[in-house]
């Protein structure tokens, strides 16, 4: 780069001075003509001089660069504060939209709070109705074992009066009904029958609650909470023996069967229900919470949610801008401190030709040496003026 290229020479030149500054020396040391290495010092004094204003040329567009990116940097970023500025009062509460949104915020929320209350009280219903379904379950069960043994013994006793109402009237079994015009039926509800959707009073909450919070497992046909009522045998039935009360030992029983019977309904019911439960009805975890927390407002790539910290770029260019300044003014007092060097070396070198030609001539024309020895003090006096305002100037 030009920079680089303009501080190599510049340690050229100060290698050469030195070289210089010594050749002078061993010349005037010698006796010899000092001119050539006079006037190549005066010529180095002139390029270290020239080299240092092309430095500060160098540094001071430097420095306007700099100080150009750095109005830029600053333009720009006072350009994007007033955008952002813009967008935040349109995203506040402080217009017309913004209070709408507020609004309609709060009231989603209270809407949510509902509907999470609605959803605890539908798991709650649907905890106490998977109660009820296990008991009802449990309660039919009971109700078939404890009627079974009566109707089985209400089908020998109907068919012992069949067939005595047969033999009364002489006739056989009928192939097909109504071939006995007075062998009649007629219907008989003992079916348990459904009561009617009603609300329920405080009685059956207190029992619904006590329901829901209660396991209920399935008892052993060995071992029931309610056992069916065991009634002497009437002796109805005559095409079998006198069955014993229901124990659980006998496996073929009517209690046994009863029981059998409604613990597949049972097991019936569960299974129907749990696969609705499953399939229809979603469990209170996987539904959907409506929260307010869970849904962004806005699209998130129409929203500012990072901007660039500019501080340490400003301060990186400040920084860089101070130090570039600095090198143009010690390359312009560099520059200036030559050029004066140089003048006050060459005037000190025409005076000092001059004089040694003088010194010459008065010690070639007389064998007196004051002469000479008042020349010398001159020449002593001068060069200790020039040495005197080199070192005092402010440069």
């Amino acid at each position: 780069s030009p920079l680089e290229h303009l501080l190599e020479c510049r340690d050229a030149l100060e290698r050469d001075m030195q070289t210089a500054l010594r050749r002078h020396g061993d010349l005037l040391a010698g006796g010899d003509d000092c001119s050539p290495a006079r006037a190549a010092i005066h010529k180095l004094f002139a390029m270290l001089s020239e080299n240092a204003l092309l430095l500060q040329e160098v540094y001071d567009r430097e420095a306007r660069h700099v100080s150009q990116a750095l109005a830029s940097f600053q333009a720009w970023d006072k350009k994007r504060s007033k955008v952002l500025a813009r967008v935040q009062r349109i995203r506040s509460q402080n217009n017309q939209y913004g209070a709408k949104l507020a609004g309609l915020l709060a009231r989603r929320s209270d809407i949510d709070a509902e509907i999470a209350a609605l959803e605890s009280r539908l798991g709650s219903l649907r905890a106490s109705r998977l109660a009820v379904e296990s008991e009802v379950g449990e309660t039919m069960s009971v109700l078939e074992s404890k009627s079974a043994k009566y109707v089985e013994m209400f089908r020998c006793l109907e068919k012992a009066g069949t067939d005595a109402v047969l033999d009364y009237l002489g006739a056989d079994a009928p192939d097909q009904p109504g071939a006995v015009p007075l062998l009649r039926y007629e219907s008989v509800d003992a079916m348990f029958a459904e009561p009617r959707n009603t609300a329920p009073g405080p009685d059956a909450n207190a029992h619904l609650e006590d329901t829901a919070s209660t396991v209920h497992r399935v008892p052993s046909p060995g071992r029931m909470g309610a056992q069916a009522f065991e009634v002497p045998d009437t002796g109805a039935c005559d095409d079998g023996p006198e069955r014993p009360a229901a124990s659980g030992k006998e496996p073929h029983s009517a209690y046994e069967r009863g029981f059998a019977k409604g613990s597949e309904q049972l097991h019936t019911v569960k299974r129907r229900l749990s696969l609705l439960l499953q399939n229809v009805i979603p469990a209170p975890e996987g539904l959907p919470r409506y929260s307010a927390t869970q849904r962004p407002l806005g699209d998130m790539l129409n929203t500012i949610t990072r901007k660039l910290d500019l501080l340490p770029i400003v301060d990186l260019l400040t920084s860089k801008s101070e130090a570039v300044k600095d090198l143009v003014s010690q390359a312009s007092r560099a520059s200036e401190c030559f050029h004066r060097h140089g003048l006050v070396w060459a005037e000190v070198c025409k005076y000092l030709d001059v004089q040694e030609e003088t010194l010459l001539l008065l010690i070639a024309r007389s064998l007196d040496a004051r002469e000479a020895e008042q020349l010398l003090d001159q020449l002593y006096v001068y060069l200790t003026k020039k040495l005197k305002e080199i070192n005092t100037s402010p440069v």
